[in-house]
């Protein structure tokens, strides 16, 4: 299962996709094997690391980045780009603005993020 996990990349299968798979989630979930993010996809770290490393980068160029944006970087669908979002916003990397873009949270010094 985490090879499969790993294999997804950046389109992480649901639950559903994973079928009797599934089972074996929550030991994946307590070992940090694998990462719930949206309602109901699951990824792996690796994965996730690379498309927070990606999100940064685009940050760091252009200043912010859409949805859209990280969709065609990806070369993926929305439902894969939002779900990524919104798992960065709630770890609290990127912070989303009311035009939907999203920019790098400020650190404080030690690295704790700023209350913005």
């Amino acid at each position: 299962l985490e090879e499969r996990l790993r294999a997804a990349g950046h389109e992480p299968p649901s639950g559903v996709e994973l079928g009797d798979d599934a089972a074996h989630l929550p030991e994946l979930h307590a070992a940090a094997r694998a990462v719930r993010i949206g309602r109901d996809l699951h990824a792996h770290p690796g994965a996730l690391a690379a498309v927070e490393r990606q999100v940064r980068e685009l940050i760091v160029a252009e200043g912010a980045v859409t949805l859209a944006r990280l969709r065609d970087e990806l070369g993926t669908t929305r439902k894969f780009a939002q779900a990524h979002l919104e798992h960065l916003d709630a770890a609290r990397i990127t912070l989303r603005r009311p035009d939907d873009s999203r920019v790098l949270r400020r650190r404080v010094s030690g690295g704790a993020p700023a209350g913005n």
